[in-house]
């Protein structure tokens, strides 16, 4: 699938060029924490026959003083006080669809990942990090805006260190998307409908979500992470006559080999 290729493009250059950036970005004295990944998950979407899945992804991952990145997504932290932080972030969530192999909702032109780019604002609790974040779309696929509050695990856990270690979590918050990004990957256009597929204009929708997260240290390189997400779709894609699930539960687990 393009989109899925062009997101392990993006990041796997992005992470090749990780030590350099960081080594000239972060000033402070801390170990930096440089390690390989391989994710399984379930890889759910809410379009018509898209069966649920098991795939595995490699890449990699990045842990500093300033500057971090995962599987989605890289930042930078500007700002950081007793208990205020704010970070520049990208982020390149995967979704969209080929549509190619789908009868059902063949016709349709692909949708694809796109890379959004904004500023995230946290405030840490002894029990969690209470964030919010707002990107822009940069990669001219949708022009769209979104935003995300959520409470839950720091995003950026610690390299591994103490063998045995394992913590859980739960997350909890609410996405916002802008009319322009539900309608680019929920939304059908005039010239994509048919005799059973109506066109369909999307509007900026608000996705609650709930679940647990865990992560452990199995050797002093070697961690273990695993996460278990509820979303429920609000009505604003529910209504697109190419989704037919009101609700996703995303399921993903994790091994990180963290090089010293």
């Amino acid at each position: 699938m393009k989109a899925f290729t062009r997101k392990v493009l993006i990041l796997s250059t992005i992470g090749l060029l990780v030590p350099m950036i960081a080594t000239a970005a972060e000033t402070e004295e801390r170990s930096r924490s440089f390690g390989i990944a391989l994710d399984i998950d379930n890889h759910v979407q809410t379009y018509i026959e898209n069966n649920e899945n098991y795939r595995g992804q490699i890449f990699f991952q990045y842990r500093g003083e300033k500057f971090n990145m995962d599987k989605d997504s890289a930042s930078y932290r500007f700002f950081d006080r007793d208990k205020f932080q704010v970070e520049v972030i990208a982020k390149v969530p995967e979704r969209g669809h080929g549509f190619a192999d789908e009868t059902t909702i063949t016709g349709m032109d692909e949708r694809e990942s796109s890379l959004g780019l904004g500023l995230r604002v946290g405030y840490k609790t002894a029990i969690g990090l209470l964030s919010l974040d707002a990107t822009k779309d940069i990669s001219n696929q949708h022009d769209g805006a979104e935003a995300d509050l959520r409470f839950g695990p720091d995003f950026y856990s610690e390299r591994a260190g103490k063998a045995r270690n394992v913590e859980f979590g739960v997350i909890g918050g609410v996405k916002w998307q802008s009319d322009k990004t539900v309608d680019y990957y929920y939304g059908v256009k005039d010239t994509e409908t048919t005799a059973d597929r109506a066109a369909y204009e999307g509007k900026a929708a608000i996705t609650p979500y709930v679940g647990v997260a865990g992560q452990g240290n199995i050797t002093k390189n070697l961690t273990f992470n695993t996460s278990a997400i509820y979303m429920d779709a609000p009505d604003e894609i529910t209504d697109s006559p190419i989704v037919d699930k009101g609700h996703d539960v995303q399921v993903s687990a994790g091994l990180t080999y963290w090089f010293r």
